[in-house]
């Protein structure tokens, strides 16, 4: 997937090669300004994603958990079993945000 900074360096690229050379540090600093201004706004995105991130993959977390309380695990120690929760969460929610379906509709567990 293109990340902004892909995007600034396509759009300004034919612009920087045809700048002359007394003119080139304004069109860069410019173009890491535009950077700098794209990185701000999307903080509140960025900070929103992260939370969601770390809500779904608690949900994975906690399921996998309880799940390992079951009789079937009884044999395992509470590490063990807190290892195998949290090795299986990480896949599933691995699984999770490779699945356009499953990230944009929020993992939600059957």
């Amino acid at each position: 997937m293109p990340t902004h900074k892909d995007f600034l360096d396509n759009l300004f690229k034919p612009i920087l090669l045809k700048t002359p050379p007394a003119f080139l540090h304004l069109a860069e600093s410019f173009s890491k300004n535009c950077a700098s201004i794209i990185n701000t706004a999307s903080m509140p995105f960025r900070i929103a994603r992260a939370n969601y991130s770390h809500r779904l993959f608690h949900q994975f977390l906690t399921r996998e958990r309880i799940l390992s309380l079951l009789p079937e695990f009884e044999d395992k120690t509470e590490e063990e079993r807190d290892k195998m929760a949290a090795d299986l969460a990480r896949r599933s929610f691995s699984e999770a945000m490779a699945s356009d379906a499953e990230r944009y509709e929020g993992g939600h567990l059957a």
